[in-house]
């Protein structure tokens, strides 16, 4: 309660200190922002006109958090291709990681993804907004195209193309053509659409459940569970691998402790999902979106309501999926309904709350203090060549060896593994894993010691690191400082074999600060244990 309390007294403390221009973007703001999203829309695409030139696997995002974040996604294509979905990983988690674990993932979508990140979210989005053109069929063509007009230059398309989203969107395309077949008794569209959704991924069929019992309970026709069958059916068979290798209980175990839902036996818990500014904003705004557009519609807009409480449950109480996915949910929802309602001022007022939240609240990396709410920057694509050759100098070791990279105890919160430094690390995880060397502690490795009496793969002064090298195999380890050269204490058990200094990088990442905590980029060396 008084974590929120604070959230609060912080929210008003900023209005307090609001002027007059403040004060009107704020209250205005969704009226406003068309305004400032259709130029950046314009600048963004003619700064992307690069990508029409192909070498679509060097842009993995639009900006360098994005783009570094989403390597992971990377790491894993390239570990189901080499070694397939039933064996074990020698470059992943404690050094034979299942990748039967990755039950979840599309192969499809990963290959995708892996290969032409940029190109993914920003052409995904378009299709995703496109998807509501469908409705021409079914009410008046002026109402639907205003609506799909508000979409397309809202805040939501503009930072779910260019700054938020990963391969979900793949995924997530498909739900706007799922609601109209859904919502219009066409099910052959909505079983080819929850069928291509689930193909993709399996956060939009989780969803997707949810919302189409509520609408056969409400419809009093439990026939509509039938549109599901094709996307169970392909999601069952992604269970297979696992469910061959014998480990369904143990990964469905470690992904519930992951995720937060599961606190037994869990050393790590997850402490953010709490009602912060991020939640209480987009709580209050999609409460306005759902009561307006409730109000204006001719029926309870019963998979609004779904959408609202799966948002709240993920911010809460178990994170089932990233807040972009949520909101994909809750957006995609709004515009469903909106179409279907009479026109209205009142419907058009609750689709704009809906998609066209503050550009500060979804945009990434956070604009520079402009003297407006209302700024949005302009994205061009992200190229990583420069910085992936450098970390592959950087790892300059035998292909088969174990690099230990030394960071705090995170005690037991999760948000503190690896040391504010986990948007940094994914790019010397990718690189390791195409060089097939073992650096480790990974998201993975994180997993199969999230238990009380797990060996240690923490600490960072040179006794915990030469312990934990030993114990573990490792013939490197990866230690970090603030700034200066490597600090004496490490000479005497370790010889220095590499350095990378991000402070080097800072202009190639456009100003996008990824390390948190440290008042200078940090500096990597790379040692080598003394034998």
């Amino acid at each position: 309660m008084s974590e929120q309390k604070a959230e609060i007294a912080k929210a008003m403390d900023i209005i307090s200190r609001l002027g007059l221009r403040g004060v009107v973007e704020l209250l205005f703001h969704p009226v406003l922002l068309p305004l400032y999203v259709f130029p950046a829309w314009i600048r963004s695409l003619w700064a992307s006109r690069i990508l029409l030139w192909g070498q679509w696997s060097k842009y993995h995002g639009f900006h360098a958090h994005n783009a570094l974040n989403c390597l992971t996604y990377r790491t894993q294509w390239i570990n189901i291709n080499r070694y397939g979905r039933i064996s074990k990983s020698h470059t992943l988690g404690l050094g034979g990681y299942s990748i039967a674990n990755w039950w979840h993932l599309s192969s499809i979508a990963s290959y995708i993804y892996a290969n032409a990140g940029a190109v993914t979210t920003l052409l995904c989005t378009i299709f995703w907004v496109s998807g509501h053109l469908l409705w021409l069929q079914a009410t008046s063509w002026k109402w639907v195209l205003i609506l799909t007009t508000i979409l397309m230059f809202s805040t939501t398309s503009y930072f779910m193309a260019f700054a938020r989203q990963n391969y979900q969107m793949l995924s997530w395309m498909w739900l706007p053509i799922a609601l109209y077949g859904l919502l219009n008794g066409e099910m052959v569209i909505a079983i080819f659409a929850f069928f291509a959704a689930a193909l993709m991924g399996i956060t939009a069929l989780f969803v997707s459940v949810f919302m189409v019992i509520a609408l056969a309970l409400q419809k009093d026709n439990l026939y509509m569970l039938l549109v599901l069958l094709p996307a169970l059916a392909v999601t069952v068979f992604k269970f297979m691998p696992v469910i061959k290798t014998g480990g369904l209980r143990s990964s469905l175990f470690m992904i519930s402790k992951a995720v937060g839902f599961v606190h037994f036996n869990a050393r790590l818990k997850r402490k953010a999902m709490r009602f912060n500014l991020f939640n209480l904003y987009f709580l209050l705004l999609y409460g306005i979106s759902l009561s307006l557009i409730w109000s204006g519609s001719e029926r309870v807009p019963v998979l609004l309501l779904v959408a609202y409480l799966l948002f709240l449950m993920n911010q809460r109480f178990m994170r089932f999926a990233d807040e972009e996915s949520v909101i994909m949910v809750f957006v995609t929802v709004a515009m469903s309904y909106a179409l279907m309602a009479p026109a209205s001022v009142v419907v058009v007022f609750g689709l704009i709350a809906a998609v066209s939240p503050l550009p500060i609240v979804l945009s990434w990396p956070k604009p520079k203090a402009s003297g407006s709410f209302l700024r949005l920057i302009d994205y061009s694509p992200f190229d990583i060549t420069n910085l992936y050759e450098a970390i592959q100098k950087f790892l300059s070791v035998p292909q088969g060896a174990r690099i230990l990279f030394a960071f705090n105890d995170p005690i037991d919160e999760y948000e503190k593994i690896f040391d504010g430094q986990r948007f940094l690390i994914e790019l010397p995880l990718v690189v390791a894993s195409e060089k097939q060397i073992h650096l480790f502690p990974d998201w993975y490795a994180v997993s199969e010691t999230n238990y009380p009496e797990a060996p240690s793969i923490w600490g960072r002064d040179p006794v915990a690191v030469e312990r934990n090298a030993k114990y573990w195999g490792a013939q490197y380890v990866i230690v970090y400082q603030e700034a200066g050269d490597l600090e004496s204490q490490w000479n005497e058990k370790f010889d220095l074999v590499s350095v990378f200094s991000w402070k080097d990088w800072e202009a190639e990442l456009r100003g996008d600060v990824l390390w948190y905590g440290y008042s200078k980029p940090p500096v990597w060396f790379l040692l080598k244990v003394k034998t």
